[in-house]
């Protein structure tokens, strides 16, 4: 297996005295994309909550790239290389692209790591729109800027939380290509209801049932669609984004 950049073991989550995640094990490997799958309501987002410090686990351990961090609060995570897009995207819509990007960039004028250059890049369609305001942006737009916002810290492992919520097949199916795409530079652990894109992308899935990890496995086939078409990696018009 790659070096870790995310282990999780026995953690156990809970809200005031109730306990709603028991003694969870996932591991991320360094450069991978690991899918936790689930139905809504097993514990799927409090998990990832958990890791990026915004609920304090009850117990176990959390390691990235070797690091204790349970409990530590998620402004400290955040400096240590954990981003995370939550599923509400949280942009600032009277702010404009350009402003969103910008004040989350860690070094916005250097020469490595993410850049606006290098985001421009990576979503043309955010480019076009850069001096508007991003509350006007299409749904699909705005989970682009989320996750263009979050590379702007530069993450080691990025946190995604239902990123496909809501949005039309063809801007799922473009958006899993820049996850694929961007894994290998950053490691991502990725929760997700829609199997179909999310399976095909991932180096490992783990299945979350109440609480708790029931399974876990490599997809067979990961890149390929059901007629087993490779989907991922084909040239593609990024401006399919504005549908």
């Amino acid at each position: 297996m790659a070096t870790e950049a995310l282990r999780l073991k026995d953690v156990r989550i809970g809200y005031g005295n109730v306990e709603v995640v028991y003694g969870v094990d996932i591991s991320v490997g360094r450069g991978q994309l690991v899918y936790l799958m689930g139905r809504n309501g097993v514990g799927k987002t409090t998990t990832l909550k958990c890791i990026m410090g915004l609920i304090k686990p009850i117990s176990g351990s959390i390691r990235h790239e070797g690091t204790e961090i349970a409990g530590k609060p998620s402004y400290e995570l955040a400096r240590m290389g954990l981003g995370f897009v939550p599923d509400n995207r949280r942009i600032f819509p009277f702010l404009t692209v350009r402003q969103n990007l910008e004040i989350f960039a860690e070094n916005p004028h250097g020469a490595s790591g993410w850049t606006l250059e290098k985001v421009w890049e990576l979503f043309p369609i955010l480019k076009k729109r850069e001096s508007i305001m991003a509350g006007t942006l299409s749904g699909g737009e705005q989970e682009m800027l989320a996750v263009a916002r979050a590379l702007m810290r530069n993450p080691r492992t990025l946190l995604l939380d239902e990123p496909f919520e809501g949005l039309a097949p063809l801007v799922i199916g473009n958006l899993a290509e820049i996850f694929f795409q961007i894994k290998g530079s950053v490691s991502i652990l990725l929760v997700e209801q829609n199997e179909k894109h999310s399976i095909r992308i991932a180096d490992r899935c783990y299945r979350m049932e109440r609480g708790r990890i029931e399974s876990e496995y490599s997809p067979v086939k990961a890149g390929h669609d059901a007629e087993d078409e490779p989907i991922i990696g084909k040239p593609s018009n990024r401006n399919t984004w504005e549908i």
